[in-house]
């Protein structure tokens, strides 16, 4: 998320914290197990993006890693949202082994670096 915010020069996205009040006031529509389970995101229309739909929306606003639109191609999609359900399912044990020390969760489900 930190790279995604720097790379957001021209404040193009509005970045919701799913664990905070702003989240259930402004998208009671989204339960917070959907949103810890998928990425959610609105995009200019409106219209309800999830996964890496999402991660491919929000990269391509910015202007970076536009070689991920090769995610969404036909037959390449199918694979590619499986991978993401893995990894997304299992997100907190992968950034623990690829990067110790980054962010403990606290017992309020807060991120430490939040605060």
């Amino acid at each position: 998320m930190d790279a995604l915010k720097s790379a957001d020069k021209a404040n193009k996205l509005d970045l919701v914290n799913i664990h905070s009040l702003r989240f259930e006031q402004d998208f009671p529509e989204i339960s917070k197990q959907a949103a810890m389970t998928k990425l959610h995101a609105y995009d200019n229309q409106g219209q309800l993006l999830l996964g890496l739909d999402v991660t491919v929306g929000v990269w391509r606003t910015v202007g970076k890693h536009r070689w991920l639109g090769l995610l969404r191609l036909p037959g390449v999609k199918f694979i590619a949202d499986k991978f993401y359900l893995f990894f997304a399912a299992h997100r907190m044990k992968i950034s623990n082994l690829l990067m110790p020390n980054q962010c403990g969760i606290n017992q309020k489900g807060k991120c430490d670096s939040d605060r």
